[in-house]
């Protein structure tokens, strides 16, 4: 089954863009909660295309494709470096098949912003950058265990080549 996870700052709208999708009615807080425990909820993906091949063929049972979405908690500035819930929201994110970024374009007294003002283009640029820092520490730590081969096998050294090439590109933007 597909997992996509919603993924933004804190207070950007993430659990109500999940509770539209999935109907789910999890709840909306106007703080950040500090909740470590994703929302989860399980989706049929409606298909046109579905129905008819199911009334063309009418099968016994016809079971819809699921998609899995988790609304995770805020990632803060400094998620890569441990900063909020950090790895723990990470990790959830390295298990997503796909991502939905939420970013807050939106003003409200009621529903503080973490970084003191709307700005959506920083706001995007804080989780892609958190995000990217990330995925280079997994290569990076990736990287070290294959220098420690002695005598990396040519799976090995293809990896190691394609590890650089995936490091580096992140960093000439």
């Amino acid at each position: 089954m597909l997992s996509c996870g919603i993924v933004g700052l804190p207070l950007s709208g993430k659990s109500t863009v999940f509770n539209v999708i999935t109907r789910a009615g999890a709840e909306v807080k106007p703080y950040a909660g500090g909740k470590t425990d994703p929302n989860r909820a399980v989706v049929s993906v409606p298909d046109p295309r579905f129905d008819r091949l199911v009334e063309i063929w009418q099968p016994k049972k016809a079971t819809p494709a699921p998609v899995e979405f988790v609304d995770l908690a805020g990632l803060s500035r400094d998620a890569s470096k441990g900063a909020g819930l950090g790895n723990s929201f990470l990790s959830f994110v390295a298990n997503s098949d796909a991502l939905v970024h939420v970013v807050r374009c939106f003003d409200n007294p009621d529903v503080p912003h973490p970084e003191e003002t709307v700005d959506p283009v920083r706001d995007w640029n804080i989780v892609e950058t958190e995000l990217i820092l990330r995925d280079l520490s997994v290569i990076e730590n990736r990287l070290a265990k294959l220098a420690d081969k002695k005598k990396p096998s040519s799976e090995e050294q293809t990896e190691k080549s394609l590890l650089e090439r995936c490091r580096d590109h992140p960093l000439e933007e």
